[in-house]
């Protein structure tokens, strides 16, 4: 055979003879051929690649032959699946009340399970046919014909068994006749028997055992010797459930567990059996950020069988054309990362769906769910209260319990398209949630100051995701409809066994209630037997026009004496409301200097000094919870780190505080006089800023809205805002 040598370079071609002395010749290939080799093995390169994405888009005129044969399947079962419900409903009722075998008409039929499961028998023939050992024959048919075929039964054992078929239906429906289902809509060869799927059924949804682990729980529990010596027809039962078969008989399984086909008003099982009616549904919201999906894991073939719970294609649309997201955090609680578009970036790219967000009612019912594309942001929880008031009946409240509630009710706030949402739900943080906010978040939103909700504590769906999360193993690597059927049957299933105790549950909730009711209003009384003589009810005195107009004359004048600091826009809003109070009242006697000017300029000053001191003594009071609560942790932790950057602002504002004070009086006090909380000093006015008191004002003053807070209100206060009531540019939690 010629040898070809390879130099650099240079081809020596295969031996040629030319003439008649057979000389070699050499023939050397063009660096501008081989050029060109290269530049065609590029082409068919990129020519393959585009091939291979068209064929991931799952385009019609470029299917695979698994892709055929999996859409085929598909709707296959799909025409199947009616029937199959059918003869599965009509199995379990008799059709005619007769026996099969006599004949005789009567009530009392009774049908074998083991020899004839089809047959409706008397109690006669049923004792007459079991007597004595007899052979089961087969019912004679018309154009029948025979197959063998691979049964595996309950235990999983598979057995070669002739099987008889009648052309006048298909072999599906007669399987399921004998309680087999089959693992193909079109031609079974496999089949398997009902009671081992339900037995995959019920480990899934109850201890999560992927359909992979029951089949390797299978061949693990038999001997050693049936493993290496007994051969088996089919070698990977996985397989064979995979083909769609199992996710066709969950499906099964929910429509003959439940009736609403055959009327609209009867339950689906998506519906909490007691919300019906209540006067106020209380949902509470959160995104479990297990339940991922990878991008490996395939597109969808279609739309999922359930459409109870779960809202795929409208929060896509929705969030495309949602434009309320903002860069930075509204509310107070700026610390948190949900809401927040900057930090709720898709963290990696083999992620097609992040996390799971979902509701739950106040006895913990799964509501309504969606997958996330990116991280939290205020777009899906604003999504989901919408769908969540559209669901609710009409006169019905709704009570929203969200983790940054007071991120959202200030982001609804001021939304254009969605501040509508203010009037109609209200917001609470739920309640060991309310511990990571800072105390004006706890008062305004704890549900224990929420009328209508109760003891509802707002972890319903916190403990839904306990249950949920340990499918994220499985879901993980699911096709988006695949993944949303299995988490809605197990939805269902966790919705069934709340149900189920709610004749104890919702009996014990109602006696812990009343007890509590009383254990409150006996220690509510013995606190208001301890604060006698205090009034409750009043809030602090409001100043007077005469005061109002004497004090901001005296903010004019030491604005305009501070060269440093003047401000002409402040000095003009000044002026202004001069000119509006004179409007008010005739003030031409009240000018600066007079008597009765520093007469009602001191009566104004001592107001200040009240309100300042009650301002005073409830930072104090924060301050020393602030440090009793962070001893409770280790440093470096991340709640630890938070509640130090809380103390070290409350310790700014105590002596923001104490400076205007000492430039109202001249007493002057320190800090240290004001944190012994023991000094008989506060002694003076521990009626005006009593624990309950200081509530009742809180409640009252941050009842208004920013909006009707004018502007005269917002220049009598002193320094700054109140502490407890309004968000501060420098507040965090």
């Amino acid at each position: 055979m010629p040898i070809t040598r390879t130099r650099t370079r240079t081809v020596v071609a295969p031996y040629q003879q030319i003439g008649r002395r057979g000389k070699l010749a050499k023939r050397k290939v063009s660096l501008h051929r081989e050029h060109l080799c290269r530049e065609n093995k590029k082409k068919s390169v990129e020519v393959m690649s585009e091939q291979m994405a068209v064929d991931q888009e799952y385009l019609p005129h470029h299917e695979t032959k698994y892709t055929s044969e999996k859409k085929n399947r598909r709707q296959t079962w799909e025409t199947l699946r009616a029937d199959i419900l059918n003869i599965a409903r009509n199995q379990q009722i008799p059709q005619v009340l007769s026996c099969h075998v006599c004949q005789r008409d009567t009530a009392n039929l009774f049908r074998c399970l083991d020899c004839a499961p089809w047959q409706d028998l008397c109690q006669d023939c049923l004792q007459e046919r079991h007597k004595f050992p007899h052979l089961h024959h087969f019912e004679s048919w018309r154009e029948r014909y025979q197959k063998d075929m691979v049964v595996v039964d309950d235990k999983g054992r598979q057995h070669i068994r002739c099987m008889q078929f009648c052309k006048c239906e298909l072999e599906p429906i007669t399987l399921m006749k004998f309680h087999l289902w089959p693992a193909s809509p079109k031609h079974p060869k496999v089949a398997s028997h009902t009671d081992l799927l339900r037995w995959i059924y019920a480990l899934s949804v109850e201890c999560h055992v992927s359909v992979k682990g029951f089949c390797e729980a299978l061949r693990a529990r038999l001997p050693k010797q049936h493993q290496d010596f007994v051969s088996l027809e089919v070698k990977s039962i996985y397989k064979v459930l995979m083909k769609e078969t199992l996710e066709e008989f969950r499906y099964f399984l929910y429509n003959i567990s439940h009736l609403h086909q055959f009327h609209p008003q009867l339950s689906n099982g998506a519906e909490c059996a007691a919300c019906y009616k209540l006067p106020t549904k209380v949902i509470s919201l959160d995104a479990d950020f297990q339940l991922v999906r990878k991008v490996s894991s395939g597109n969808s073939w279609g739309k999922s069988k359930h459409t109870s719970f779960f809202l795929e294609q409208e929060v896509d649309e929705y969030m495309k054309s949602y434009s309320g997201d903002s860069k930075t955090p509204d509310g107070d609680c700026s610390v948190f990362q949900a809401g927040n578009s900057l930090r709720a970036k898709n963290k990696t790219a083999k992620l097609s769906e992040t996390a799971v967000f979902g509701s739950a009612c106040r006895h913990d019912f799964p509501q309504l769910f969606f997958g996330l594309k990116h991280g939290e942001r205020l777009g899906y929880s604003v999504f989901l209260i919408e769908k969540l008031s559209e669901k609710t009946q009409v006169g019905t409240n709704l009570h929203i319990m969200y983790d940054i509630a007071c991120v959202l009710h200030r982001h609804l706030q001021k939304s254009q398209h969605h501040s509508y949402l203010v009037n109609k739900i209200k917001l609470s943080v739920p309640i060991f949630h309310s511990y990571e906010h800072k105390q004006s978040c706890q008062i305004l939103y704890s549900p224990r100051r929420t009328e209508g909700v109760g003891l509802s504590d707002g972890e319903g769906v916190e403990r839904l995701w306990s249950y949920l999360g340990k499918f994220a193993s499985i879901t993980k690597e699911m096709t988006p409809e695949n993944r949303v059927d299995l988490l809605s049957d197990a939805l269902l299933h966790f919705g069934q066994n709340i149900q189920d105790k709610f004749a104890i549950t919702l009996v014990r909730r109602y006696e812990k209630a009343t007890q509590m009711e009383l254990s409150s209003k006996a220690a509510l009384q013995d606190l208001l037997s301890s604060q006698q003589g205090a009034d409750f009810g009043r809030i602090e005195k409001p100043l007077s026009t005469e005061e109002e107009y004497c004090v901001t004359s005296e903010t004019l004048d030491k604005l305009r004496s501070d060269n440093l600091r003047r401000n002409t826009k402040q000095e003009q809003r000044l002026e202004n409301k001069l000119e509006r109070l004179k409007a008010k009242k005739n003030l031409c006697n009240l000018t600066p200097g007079s008597e009765r000017f520093m007469t009602r300029l001191s009566s104004a000053h001592k107001e200040k000094s009240k309100s300042l001191l009650t301002k005073l003594r409830h930072q104090c009071i924060e301050k020393v919870y602030l440090q009793e609560l962070n001893r409770k942790y280790s440093r470096g932790q991340s709640i630890a780190i938070r509640l130090s950057r809380q103390i070290k602002a409350s310790r700014s504002y105590i002596d923001k505080t104490i400076a205007i004070y000492n430039d109202l009086n001249h007493e002057q006090i320190t800090y240290e006089q004001v944190m012994d909380l023991n000094n008989p000093g506060w002694h003076e006015f521990t009626s005006d800023c009593s624990p309950i008191k200081k509530v009742l004002e809180y409640e009252n003053i941050n009842d208004l809205e920013e909006d009707e807070i004018t502007e005269d209100e917002s220049d009598l206060r002193v320094g700054e805002e109140l502490y407890a009531g309004i968000a501060d540019e420098e507040d965090t939690c």
